[in-house]
């Protein structure tokens, strides 16, 4: 995945077509702040910039609404330094660094505090992609994002700006080990090697970024498998997930991707928040008991408060001392669990859980008379449907249909286990065809998959197809200029076609389209040695089927631990270059 944020026009017009807003600054139009006001369509937008001798220097920032969207610095009139964006609240969205007015070097995208993207920018274009490594605990795979390619298997250091430890490089094909030290290469060489102390240091082409506090250290499984009382949501583009459950007196929200999983805990009964990063408590995170202004016409806040702020535990009262709302708050917004109030009266509108500020989870809802009007899951402040959102899984869904070109853009196809009520997955033909990874594990009520034709390939069969038509179009002009010339005294011809019993050509045509050659595929692919498809523990999943030409150049096939199977269906073209094929576990009746 390349993360969508410097896809946006948007911010390429906001940072690079400021002179055709209009401008204020001082009266030399020299030196002094600068601030850039856009036109129509943009006019939420404000930046702000110092100007020395005519050319922006120093920090600047775009404001939206008011608010910082948008912080970056300047050095002789092109952006060259930390580049930050953030959100309504404050935290950070994208942060990385530019040169000369384009993203270079270390690039992190985060969703609600949770980094779900890490990868690196060369002169201005998205260059590889940075994940854990699967089977190599503390080592990071940096994958080119043209191709796919395995560039390095490696360990890195926290803020993951450099290569810090041993390396796994792969060039021209080849696998060389190394070793670094803070982003310096050292040669591997022995003690007693003449080279030793004379060997040649490169440092990585990389820009250097301010570390970030905390453990780094990926943790994939969440270590609640909460069922009851639960609302979990999956982000299939991000490859992030999310959600809030109740466990008696305790709350929790998780935000987890495959680089970070944040877990939030709220104890309804002394109030205290705990933090946990990628599995290890970082700390209780309560704010200081206080008193603050919410604004000029009376709303307060009494409880926690970090940084001025609203945090943790407290009450928000409304202009005439009226409870609004009793609960948690965290980066300016509900959070865990609270009670809303009626604004004309102190009666309870709705009790339970909350996530991004907004009734998401379970919950009541009451009328004005304390009469129950809605007992059950809640999502952006309204009831729950079973109507599917695009793009968005949950804990809830019995069945999966994905129909082409929904996630054409998607990098993998890894479902999380919480996915507890799921009993059907089917995926209609020409869907994800560049992903290389396909993962069901965990699934306790899996019972059919489906994938249809053309999925999960990078091989393009309508090139085949457009190749062969043309070849045989060639052949039947062929056949015609030398029926033309044919004169030969074949008279039985006719008579032979009726005693041709056995043969089928007109009926195999059909199938035989169907039935490309190694040597068609070869000319129109390149031979992969990545692709893998995995179904583990579900057990009780019954059928697989997987029709023509998927997962053709995938390169392992492995399925485990699945008690009711019952059929499996490979059709014509599927894993055709893998050279590994598992069944383990299965019970022989």
């Amino acid at each position: 995945m390349v993360f969508e944020f410097f896809q946006n026009p948007l911010y390429r017009e906001l940072l690079q077509s400021l002179q055709k807003a209009s401008v204020e600054q001082s009266s030399d139009g020299m030196n002094g702040e600068s601030i850039g006001h856009y036109t129509e369509g943009n006019d939420e937008y404000v930046m702000k910039v110092k100007l020395v001798n005519g050319q922006r220097e120093g920090e600047a920032e775009i404001l939206k609404n008011g608010k910082p969207d948008i912080k970056m610095e300047y050095s002789n009139g092109y952006l060259n330094g930390r580049f930050e964006s953030v959100d309504e609240y404050g935290n950070v969205k994208v942060i990385g660094r530019m040169k000369n007015d384009r993203e270079n070097g270390l690039f992190k995208v985060y969703v609600n505090s949770v980094r779900v993207w890490v990868g690196y920018y060369v002169r201005g274009n998205a260059y590889s992609e940075l994940t854990e490594c699967a089977f190599l605990k503390g080592y990071y795979m940096e994958r080119r994002l043209e191709d796919d390619s395995i560039l390095s298997i490696a360990q890195y250091n926290d803020a993951l700006t450099d290569k810090n430890g041993y390396c796994i490089q792969c060039v021209d094909g080849k696998m060389t080990v190394c070793y670094y030290e803070n982003g310096v290469e050292l040669p591997l060489v022995s003690e007693n090697d003449e080279r030793f102390g004379v060997m040649e240091h490169r440092k990585r082409d990389y820009p250097e970024e301010e570390s970030e506090t905390g453990s780094k250290r990926v943790c994939r499984d969440p270590w609640h498998n909460p069922i009851e009382d639960s609302f979990l949501e999956y982000d299939i583009w991000k490859h992030y997930e999310y959600g809030v459950w109740r466990e008696k007196e305790k709350c929790y929200v998780l935000k987890q991707s495959k680089h970070e999983t944040r877990l939030i805990e709220g104890d309804l009964n002394n109030h205290e928040m705990k933090l946990f990063e990628n599995g290890e408590l970082k700390g209780i995170i309560s704010g200081k008991e206080d008193c603050i202004d919410m604004d000029a016409n009376g709303r307060r806040w009494e409880g926690g408060v970090k940084d001025g702020k609203p945090f943790g535990y407290g009450i928000l009262f409304d202009e005439e001392g009226k409870k609004e709302y009793e609960g948690f708050v965290m980066d300016g917004m509900k959070c865990l669990y609270g009670m809303e109030f009626f604004d004309d009266i102190e009666r309870v509108n709705y009790v339970g859980c909350y996530l991004y500020g907004q009734r998401f989870g379970k919950g009541i809802g009451y009328d004005r008379n304390g009469n129950v009007e809605y007992d059950g899951v809640w999502k952006e402040n309204g009831q729950y449907s079973h109507k599917r959102d695009e793009g968005f899984l949950n804990n809830n869904m019995e069945s999966i249909k994905i129909e082409w070109p929904q996630f054409a853009k998607v990098t993998s196809f890894v479902l999380p286990s919480f996915l507890q009520m799921l009993k059907r997955i089917v995926i209609q033909g020409n869907c994800f065809m560049p992903i290389r990874l396909f993962t069901l594990t965990d699934l306790g009520q899996l019972e059919s998959l489906v994938v249809g034709y053309n999925c999960f390939t990078s091989i393009d069969y309508s090139v085949i197809k457009r190749s062969r038509s043309m070849n045989v179009n060639n052949d039947d002009e062929n056949d015609d200029s030398n029926d033309n010339n044919d004169s030969d005294d074949d008279s039985d011809d006719d008579s032979d076609d009726s005693d041709d019993s056995d043969d089928s050509d007109d009926s195999d045509d059909s199938d035989y389209e169907k039935q490309y050659t190694a040597s068609e595929i070869n000319m129109n692919c390149r031979k992969r040695s990545d692709g893998d498809f995995q179904i583990m523990n579900c057990p009780k999943l019954k059928s697989i089927c997987l029709q023509s030409e998927s997962f053709s150049d995938y390169n392992s096939f492995a399925i485990g631990n699945l008690p009711s199977l019952q059929s499996i269906q490979l059709d014509e073209q599927c894993f055709i270059y893998c050279p590994s094929f598992a069944l383990t576990g299965l019970i022989w009746i």
